[in-house]
């Protein structure tokens, strides 16, 4: 007849190997968890070095903005000179026609 001590201890083999499978699965599961923080965490980075490239061509296009309005404030400065200059020249011709009325009142 079979041993029932035997039995006891064919039992305890076959559940170490039975815990050993499920230990084994548990730490697989847990890889996989711990692969896919990885993956979050590399996802992060990535987004973050995308952020960081979106916001440089943002500054750049405000850079771009800036610049544009100090070339018109550049612009409207050469304008009023030339105005000036302008002026000074219409100014002068006055002041000509002016002296050649004198000249005339005189003679």
């Amino acid at each position: 007849m079979w041993d029932k001590e035997k039995d006891k201890e064919i039992d305890k083999e076959i559940d170490k190997e039975k815990d050993k499978e499920i230990d084994k699965e548990k730490d697989k599961e847990k890889d996989k968890e711990k692969d896919k923080e990885k993956d979050k965490e590399k996802d992060m980075e990535i987004d973050k070095e995308k952020d960081k490239e979106i916001d440089k061509e943002k500054d750049k296009e405000i850079d771009k903005e800036k610049d544009k309005e100090k070339d018109k404030e550049k612009d409207k400065e050469k304008d009023k000179e030339k105005d000036k200059e302008i002026d000074k020249e219409k100014d002068k011709e006055k002041d000509k026609v002016k002296n050649k009325e004198k000249n005339k009142e005189k003679v």
